[in-house]
């Protein structure tokens, strides 16, 4: 092997040692030569720098958060950062639906951290005021400028009214300071992170 070769191999290694070792449900019997690729043997296993075929999938972590199985199926429990751009045929968001019974209030970061819908059911006849979140405790929720989330906010009461007003740091781009939203009426809350570290709510209301 050229020592820019050796250099791929023990890169190979290192990363192995510190990072973690590979969980394979199953072991992978691998025959190459040195001419088909750079190969390193670490406690009796072998590894390439070139491409590899696990054939009865692969698994990465103590509980398997990252997993692709022998059917090609990719699965990750843990946080994906894509820096590139990203194509896909078919995208569904997860998420879940946070509900509440309540009276006037201030609708706290994690009613929609990872809520795409948050249902609000007032106390009151005469209807409620919900204050959104202060961006301050806003900082996972859309961490970087430019960095965007869409969340549904529904008046879960048939007579009563739900007021949304702007905690601190959020912006109402509309030209109004607060939406009212009558009995049974949602509306689609789009927050974008600003460059000073305001977010700007834009809002679109159906039915």
């Amino acid at each position: 092997m050229t020592n820019s070769s050796w250099t791929a191999v023990a890169a190979i290694i290192i990363a192995l040692v510190l990072g973690g070792v590979a969980a394979f449900k199953e072991p992978v019997v691998v025959n190459v030569s040195p001419s088909q690729g750079e190969e390193a043997t670490v406690g009796g296993q072998l590894y390439e720098n070139d491409k590899k075929h696990f054939f009865k999938g692969l698994y990465v972590g103590s509980d398997d958060q990252f997993e692709i199985t022998e059917a090609g199926v990719l699965s990750l429990s843990a946080r994906l950062n894509v820096t590139g751009s990203t194509t896909v045929e078919t995208f569904t968001q997860g998420g879940g639906i946070y509900a509440t019974t309540t009276g006037t209030t201030t609708l706290a970061a994690y009613a929609f951290d990872v809520e795409n819908m948050v249902e609000i059911t007032p106390t009151n006849a005469s209807g409620v005021t919900v204050t959104l979140a202060a961006s301050s405790t806003l900082s996972s929720f859309v961490p970087n400028a430019g960095d965007a989330r869409t969340v549904l906010m529904c008046n879960a009461s048939s007579t009563a009214r739900v007021v949304f007003a702007a905690g601190a740091g959020l912006n109402f781009a509309q030209a109004t300071s607060s939406l009212t939203l009558q009995g049974a009426m949602c509306a689609s809350f789009d927050f974008y992170r600003a460059t000073d570290t305001d977010i700007e709510v834009f809002f679109d209301v159906g039915q």
